[in-house]
């Protein structure tokens, strides 16, 4: 499998996403999540199904940053897919100490702030990789196999990376789909 880092993104992923057969059903079943809308693989590094490549050391290194991902009324899907790595290489979530926010910045949340959402986002985005200005909410954490579904809109960073080279790196799979409870 190859592995690229599109200009502007943090993070190196596959050049294209893959859905197991049945997947979506699967999915379905499993969450008991009524799934709407999920985009089959296009064959680019930004499909629906691309493996991520995270790494604690070496050239490839990356510092988790918290973040939300887009589009906000989607939820995410990830499966580690790493054998062997500690279990506090997981997915934590959190709130930004300054704000209050839990979820991706609106212009809701910036109106009762006083402030523009630009400016909003601008300060959790400037934050992403400082820890003490987030408060730590809840963590899950790895275990090879495991998937986690949550709403795309939280804040969320990996808890710790792992690895220095592809067969050592923290890995794992994203898929982003629109379902209701």
């Amino acid at each position: 499998m190859d592995f690229v880092q599109p200009e502007g993104i943090v993070g190196l992923r596959s050049t294209e996403g893959y859905f197991p057969d049945g997947f979506a059903e699967r999915l379905a079943k499993k969450s008991g999540l009524n799934i709407i809308d999920i985009q089959m693989p296009l064959g680019t590094p930004y499909d629906n199904g691309t493996y991520f490549l995270s790494c604690s050391s070496g050239e490839k290194k990356e510092v988790p940053g918290v973040h939300w991902d887009e589009p906000l009324h989607h939820y995410l899907c990830l499966v580690y897919l790493t054998e062997d790595i500690p279990i506090d290489c997981g997915t934590a979530f959190f709130k930004h100490r300054k704000t209050g926010l839990e979820t991706a910045p609106t212009e809701k949340e910036a109106r009762k702030r006083g402030m523009t959402k630009k400016k909003l986002v601008s300060i959790i985005e400037r934050d992403s990789t400082i820890k003490n200005r987030f408060i730590e909410t809840d963590r899950i954490g790895y275990k090879f196999n495991r998937a986690i579904i949550f709403p795309a809109k939280r804040l969320h960073a990996a808890s710790k990376h792992f690895g220095e080279k592809l067969d050592t790196a923290r890995i794992y799979q994203v898929f982003t789909f629109v379902a209701k409870p």
